[in-house]
């Protein structure tokens, strides 16, 4: 009976073994950042990237990656950007998507990254609020969106994208957009129930940088 039991346990275990050996190991993001300094000492220094619009442009943070001391925020790897000289309001978009990693136990880890916007003097644009993220889990995973509209009298010419030291190794909760789920109680009257999300800050990981038509559909 004993030996039943053993043998149904490891049965049990094992997807959630198979399961974690597919995890992203963090340990080296986590070295990297105890000795993180600064590689780049300036906004003017930066490698700022030209992307056509409208455009999605996939990137991943890694280990390696230039750093800047974004001071209150601290040191973080970054993506810098030149936004379009666009006469019209356009939609400044940054997704993120969550991905397992570090197991024993499994963890939900996802960049939370912020958006610093410059003029076109490099310089940093103050005031600017960006609405709380939306997560939707329709488009095959977990994304994470930070959206904005970008006018021309806001002036924004540069966008540097970097992810607050007060994120990293913090869980953000929230309710997942994609749609409510139904239970089905004894009386047989469905409830609606939304999604609960839930993901711990990484340093590195996937995000894309977006620009659209204001009023297209997210990706």
């Amino acid at each position: 009976m004993k030996m039943k039991a053993r043998v149904l346990l490891i049965l049990l275990t094992m997807p959630l073994a198979s399961a974690c050996i597919k995890g992203v190991d963090m340990t080296p993001a986590k070295i990297a950042r105890q000795n993180m300094s600064a590689t780049v000492a300036s906004f003017e220094e930066m490698d700022f990237k030209t992307v056509s619009f409208p455009s999605v442009t996939p990137e991943m943070l890694s280990v390696g990656d230039p750093v800047f001391d974004f001071r209150e925020d601290g040191m973080s790897y970054f993506r810098a950007y030149v936004l379009p000289a666009s006469q019209s309001p356009y939609i400044l978009e940054v997704t993120s998507d969550r991905v397992q990693y570090n197991c024993a136990p499994c963890t939900l880890g996802i960049v939370r990254p912020d958006v610093l916007l410059l003029d076109a003097d490099k310089k940093p644009l103050k005031n600017i609020q960006w609405p709380e993220p939306y997560i939707n889990s329709s488009v095959g995973k977990t994304r994470r969106y930070m959206t904005s509209t970008i006018t021309p009298e806001m002036g924004a010419r540069y966008a540097v994208v970097y992810t607050a030291s007060r994120y990293i190794g913090h869980e953000e909760v929230g309710w997942d957009q994609a749609g409510y789920r139904g239970l089905a109680p004894a009386d047989s009257i469905p409830i609606p129930l939304r999604p609960r999300y839930w993901a711990t800050g990484t340093p590195v990981g996937p995000m894309s940088f977006v620009l659209r038509e204001v009023d297209s559909d997210r990706i």
